[in-house]
């Protein structure tokens, strides 16, 4: 059975249009130029907790960095936008016999949170989360952890399901073109 593993963010879901929809919001309350939160955003992504030190540094915004950090984590896997055309893809893998999985990392709450919010949660049963293992991508134990709990457990996954993450290296798992 071909096997698929899928990334979360910006594949499967927007996380820039949730990021964009959060940051409309901020930029308002605290008069941050929109553009300038976004730039930031590009430089600190995956290093929340710094993008919030450099934004309350540079624009004197009240409350603390885990303030922010915590109600950025708890709005934007709410803002993540419905995509028809990958439900509809989702779909119809699954309906041509191909077996998925979500590899993401992040917390467990807000990645379950933005499947929920695409509307994927019932199409993609299989999902494993980094910080539910205490590693992260690229490490080998989450692609094998994918593999593992889906239906018919694989070693190899099918020609093209994901050649532009692991690239085989380390991982003990041959992704193919």
């Amino acid at each position: 059975m071909p096997t698929a593993l899928f990334d979360l963010d910006d594949t499967l879901t927007d996380r820039a249009a949730a990021f964009t929809a959060w940051a409309k919001v901020f930029s308002a309350a605290h008069a941050i130029p929109e553009d300038w939160l976004h730039e930031a955003d590009a430089r600190y992504s995956g290093r929340r907790r710094e993008f919030f030190a450099l934004v309350k540094a540079r624009h004197d915004v009240p409350g603390t960095v885990e303030e922010h950090y915590a109600a950025f984590r708890r709005r934007t896997p709410q803002l993540v936008p419905y995509r028809p055309a990958v439900n509809t893809a989702v779909r119809a893998l699954t309906a041509r016999g191909w077996q998925l999985a979500v590899v993401t990392n992040g917390g467990h709450e807000a990645q379950h949170a933005k499947l929920a919010a695409a509307r994927l949660t019932d199409l993609l049963p299989t999902v494993v989360v980094s910080s539910d293992h205490g590693v992260r991508k690229p490490d080998p134990a989450l692609f094998h952890a994918a593999l593992d709990t889906s239906p018919t457990p694989s070693r190899k996954p099918a020609p093209g399901s994901w050649p532009g993450l692991i690239q085989g290296r380390g991982s003990a798992i041959t992704p193919t073109p």
